[in-house]
């Protein structure tokens, strides 16, 4: 969402929303509501993966994978990993990407490219909930939390993704 010109500071006097392209009456400056890159892992051990449940809004009280915004010119990879370090005292070994997911940051409609990578701990290492979650939960494909629990629909995704890739398929 935009109201006032990232370039002049005009105000347009309307808030305008994507994907339309933003473009201000005073000094022509185009803006495009192009999606978020965000970053994050789903940490395996022991057949179980690991989810985070969000202590601030959007989404507080629900399951999440973790994860968050990218840091300009910081690649998705780094991202992950810089985030499960702020939000759980881990080191992960990232694996493969899991998949690229497209959502909408709660009511703020600023759309997200979510990257997801399956991920490892040391055997030893405890995570502990800091940052902006307040819980830590390990889930079985059998013992996932119900959709309406989850943070968000690319939450459901990955977690449906993992799940392809236990069935191999």
């Amino acid at each position: 969402m935009i109201r006032f010109c990232p370039a002049c500071g005009h105000d347009s006097g309307v808030m305008h929303h994507g994907p339309e392209i933003f473009v201000c009456s005073e000094c022509g400056h185009r803006h495009w509501f192009n999606p978020k890159p965000c970053g994050g892992a789903l940490v395996i051990r022991d057949g179980r993966a690991m989810l985070s449940r969000r202590a601030i809004d959007p989404a507080r009280g629900t399951w999440d994978v973790p994860g968050g915004f990218c840091d300009p010119f910081e690649h998705p990879e780094e991202t992950a990993r810089r985030e499960l370090r702020e939000e759980t005292g881990l080191e992960i070994t990232l694996g493969d990407l899991l998949g690229i997911f497209i959502d909408v940051y709660g009511a703020t409609g600023r759309s997200t490219l979510n990257f997801c990578y399956l991920a490892t701990v040391h055997p030893d290492a405890e995570p502990v909930p800091t940052d902006d979650i307040d819980a830590i939960g390990w889930f079985g494909p059998d013992e996932l939390p119900r959709p309406e629990q989850l943070a968000f629909r690319h939450t459901s995704e990955v977690l449906e993704a993992w799940c392809r890739t236990l069935r191999g398929t």
